[in-house]
């Protein structure tokens, strides 16, 4: 006969087995696109479209941003490949309140089904978007207060921010959360992220792709015309000023794992939105590494989820949804391509 504990043991065992089968399908679809013949095939045909639209605006960004990607990709350490190895079944936190949390805002992206949804996990969608009380694929719907709104100043990017960057004041009752960006799909277990997060910081977060620093993606932001220019300028200039050092770390910012215990992380969280929020500059990447760093933490301190999301098996990451015009029309023929407004 089987004991509870046991059956318990064989249960964990053939969920691993099927959560580990998901990933590895979703790694292969990713490892597709990776294939050179392939993605150079979808970027030529993406360029090819721009020059038979006669939008030569955004051709020339286009050419731009890759140009960029790959000086800096040359210069990036790559000895983050081995992702998955680092994130173990093993490590799963248990018997914790977990909430995995996004936000969309008008119709710039399309909510995803979670493709794994765990029983002990709560997933929240915070939107100003009726529509997504009638279909919200496996979410709790929340709205958003009309406080928050006018304390954003009805801007669509800061309120986003403010949602992403205050886990602590909506989730007072749980022990973890995990931001995920609207534009990326869950298909896996989370949980497991959420044993890389660090004690010195209580975050966890992926590094950049193909950056190591905040000046690196300030020339990069200003090249492809991202975010508010003159405001990153000025970003430039003080933080040369303070003598902020070089090869600080960068990271993506679309995932963020966070110990709502921790109140370290939560006084992060809230001095990235203050900087982001003073500086105008629209693009948060540029705030996280300065904000650690004034407040006495290294990169080192920060668990560091993988490489690059698009590496990492638990998640998907789609294009936006942005309205379709002719300044920015965009389908999913070019899914896993990068795309920025005019």
């Amino acid at each position: 006969m089987v004991s509870k504990e046991n059956l318990s043991k064989k249960n964990i065992l053939l969920h691993e087995d099927y959560f580990l089968a998901i990933e590895k399908i979703n790694q292969d679809y990713k490892n597709l696109y990776n294939i050179k013949d392939v993605s150079r095939y979808i970027s030529k045909k993406m360029l090819f479209d721009l020059f038979k639209q006669h939008r030569y605006y955004r051709l020339y960004k286009e050419i731009l941003l890759r140009f960029s990607k790959l000086i800096s990709f040359k210069n990036q350490n790559k000895n983050n490949f081995n992702y998955s190895s680092n994130l173990s079944y093993n490590t799963i936190i248990n018997n914790k309140k977990i909430v995995v949390y996004t936000c969309i805002i008008g119709n710039y992206d399309i909510l995803r089904k979670p493709a794994i949804k765990v029983p002990q996990i709560d997933y929240v969608v915070f939107s100003d978007n009726e529509n997504l009380k009638q279909n919200k694929k496996g979410w709790q719907y929340q709205s958003i207060d009309d406080e928050i709104k006018k304390k954003c100043k009805n801007n669509p990017v800061l309120i986003n921010r403010y949602i992403k960057m205050h886990p602590s004041e909506f989730f007072k009752n749980y022990d973890y959360s995990l931001y995920v960006d609207g534009s990326i799909q869950i298909i896996s277990d989370v949980r497991k992220c959420l044993a890389q997060i660090k004690n010195k910081s209580g975050l966890a977060i992926h590094s950049h792709h193909s950056r190591v620093d905040v000046y690196e993606e300030i020339n990069a932001c200003l090249i492809q015309g991202l975010g508010n220019t003159e405001a990153i300028k000025l970003l430039n200039s003080k933080y040369k000023k303070e003598n902020f050092p070089k090869h600080y770390g960068l990271f993506e910012a679309g995932i963020i794992a966070c110990d709502l215990n921790n109140k370290i992380a939560i006084k992060i969280l809230n001095s990235w939105y203050e900087e982001f929020f003073k500086s105008n500059v629209l693009r948060d990447q540029l705030i996280l590494p300065y904000v650690l760093w004034k407040n006495k933490l290294k990169k080192e301190d920060v668990g560091i989820l993988g490489f690059y999301i698009d590496y990492n098996p638990v998640f998907r990451r789609h294009v936006h949804r942005i309205d379709l015009n002719e300044n920015h029309r965009l389908t999913d023929n070019y899914d896993n391509i990068y795309f920025y407004k005019k």
